[in-house]
Formats: structure tokens, C-alpha cells, sequence
């Protein structure tokens, strides 16, 4: 199940050839020997090992993609005396360039910080090694924030980075800095913050920047609840990326209905609603658009789109469309009151 449904993944075996020597052995046929070694008895079984033959990390039975990527980085961190005896030596004043680049390595691993370690291993390193393939390599692998030095490093290079490791490896690994920067900055609230990760999409020219650029820009308003700028990216992003989408416009135009009474909002948001329309006419969708225009107190467009609704015949349950039936006529009669 392992071999044909989860090594399969596209991410997962990206992840592992970069990290690891992979080797798939039949425990009762060629690896009957590691199996007796290791003390395998259930399979399947996964074995992180290192070069002296230690183990570690091992699992019993099955993960999915992204828990193995997880498990993954687990085994790949240092153990705490190795990190304790390096961070010594720094402290001690060891500084060659072998060395720097080891710590910033098993900092990285250990999930702790190493900027300052990056700039000193940078700032010596001679001037032809600077673009040779063990620290583009080692850029590559630690690059995780948009003001890193190893991100600096990949985007002033992109060219070579391109070259050596290939367009897609470089747009996803831009990709990935970019929403986890998103992702932060939204945490903080820090708009600034937030655009450094826009803007550095647009600047390493990926192929999908547009794209990743208006889904961080729906989650940064969503989040702040500025949902005229929500409505107006999530416009842009259907009409360049999902106009025949017809789950993803309905999901748009249900949240912003429910979100918002402001009129310019509800205007690009009745746009979508005529789409889904012409995607799909059903009773969901005739109920939608009579709710958007409902709000645009366009009220005899709105039970126009009910009565469609009812019509339909799609639905086993109408509770919902006459209710709002309802609720149409009687702000029709309390406009005609007024």
C-alpha cells in the first residue's frame, strides 16, 4: 500500500531523494539479514539510519505523504549533544568555513535559529565558492524566511538556481517561503511584513506568483475582515483561475453574502452569483443569487431568483427558498409603506 498509493506523492518523494539514500528491501527474501538486525517483526516497518548504522527513527506501519515528510525532518535533527558540543565550539571562537557550514546545517535541522552563523560562514567563504553547488545546496535546504540570507542568496542567483536545480524546484521553494511568510504576518498582523512576501513573488518572477499572491490576499483580508478587498481578490482570482469552478464561486459568493451588508461589496459579489448561474442553474444557486439581491434590496430581482429556486423541482427540502420567500415580501411591503 506504501509503494503504490504514498511513495507515489510527488512531495514526499521530492522530500526523500533530496534527504536520504532510499532502499526498499522484502524482509523475508533479500533483507531477511536487516530484519534480523533491527529486530523487524511487523511491516511494514521504516528505518531512518544514519552513517554509522544507528537508528534514528523508526516506524511501524503505515503514514500518509505528509506524515512521513514530518517524520521525515524529525530524524533528520541533530541529537542534543552533538548541537551542544558545536554550539561550544562557536562559542570558543571556531570559525573556518567547514565548521560554519556544519552548525548552520544542524541549526536549521534543529529548527533554531542560524542567521547570524549564515552571514559570518558567507562572509568568509572565498569568492569561487560562493556559487559552487555545496552552498547552493545548503541555501536550498534552509531557506525559509523572505529576509533570510539564504533566500537573498537564491533570488539575487535565480538564474543559476534555475540552471541548476530546475524552474519548478526554484518556483516551489519561492513558493513556500512566500506563504509561510504569509502566513506569519497574518499572525502578527503585520501588513508590511506581508507585502515583502507579495513583492518577493513578483521580483523571483514565479510562474505562478499572480495566483499565489491573490490567495495570500484573501487570506490576509478574510482575516482582518476588510471584505470589499477580499471580494475584489477573490473577483480577480475567479475570473483567472476558477471561472468554471463551480464549488469554488459558490463557497466565494456564500461567505461574502454572509459577511457583508456593504453595497459595492454585494455588487461584485452578485457578478459571481450570475456566473454560478450560467455554470449551474439549480435550486442552491437560485437561492444564492436571490440572497445577494435581497441585500441589494433589489427585492423583486430577489424573489424572481426565489420563485426559480422553488421551481427548480432539485431540491427535497424548500423550507429554506420559502422562508426567504417570505422574508422578500415583507421588505417589499415595508418599502412601499415607507
Amino acid at each position: 500500500m506504501l509503494a503504490k498509493f504514498v511513495f507515489t506523492d510527488r512531495e514526499l518523494g521530492n522530500f526523500n531523494n533530496e534527504h536520504f539514500i532510499n532502499l526498499k528491501l522484502d524482509m523475508e527474501k533479500e533483507g531477511a539479514p536487516v530484519a534480523y538486525e533491527y529486530g523487524i517483526s511487523a511491516y511494514p516497518t521504516l528505518l531512518y539510519v544514519d552513517y554509522t548504522g544507528a537508528v534514528k527513527k523508526k516506524l511501524v506501519g503505515g503514514r500518509d505523504a505528509k506524515a512521513l515528510i514530518e517524520e521525515g525532518r524529525d530524524a533528520m535533527k541533530p541529537d542534543a549533544n552533538t548541537l551542544r558540543k558545536m554550539e561550544n565550539k562557536y562559542v570558543e571562537g571556531v570559525r573556518d568555513t567547514d565548521f560554519l557550514y556544519n552548525y548552520v546545517k544542524m541549526l536549521s535541522q534543529a529548527g533554531k535559529s542560524y542567521e547570524v552563523e549564515l552571514r559570518e560562514y558567507l562572509s568568509i567563504l572565498p569568492e569561487k565558492n560562493l556559487l559552487n553547488e555545496k552552498t547552493t545546496k545548503l541555501m536550498m535546504d534552509i531557506a525559509n524566511h523572505v529576509n533570510s540570507a539564504s533566500t537573498k542568496h537564491i533570488l539575487k542567483n535565480s538564474s543559476i538556481y534555475k540552471e541548476r536545480y530546475g524552474a519548478q524546484i526554484y518556483d516551489e521553494l519561492i513558493i513556500r517561503i512566500a506563504k509561510k511568510n504569509s502566513q506569519d504576518a497574518v499572525k502578527n498582523k503585520d501588513r508590511d511584513a506581508f507585502n515583502k512576501g507579495q513583492t518577493m513573488l513578483t521580483d523571483a518572477k514565479v510562474k505562478d506568483a499572480k495566483k499565489v499572491q491573490l490567495i495570500h490576499e484573501m487570506i490576509w483580508t478574510e482575516t482582518v475582515q476588510d471584505w470589499h478587498s477580499y471580494a475584489v481578490a477573490g473577483s480577480k482570482y475567479i475570473a483567472k483561475f476558477a471561472s468554471k469552478d463551480t464549488a469554488y464561486v459558490k463557497s466565494f459568493v456564500e461567505k461574502v453574502e454572509r459577511s457583508t451588508l456593504n453595497e459595492p461589496t454585494l455588487l461584485l459579489v452578485l457578478k459571481e452569483a450570475k456566473r454560478l448561474l450560467k455554470l449551474q442553474s439549480n435550486f442552491d444557486h437560485h437561492l444564492l443569487a436571490a440572497k445577494v439581491y435581497h441585500k441589494l434590496q433589489q427585492y423583486e430581482k430577489a424573489l424572481e431568483e426565489t420563485k426559480s429556486a422553488l421551481n427548480d423541482g432539485g431540491a427535497e427540502d424548500t423550507s429554506e427558498a420559502r422562508s426567504m420567500e417570505e422574508i422578500i415580501k415583507k421588505s417589499m411591503t415595508r418599502r412601499v409603506i415607507k
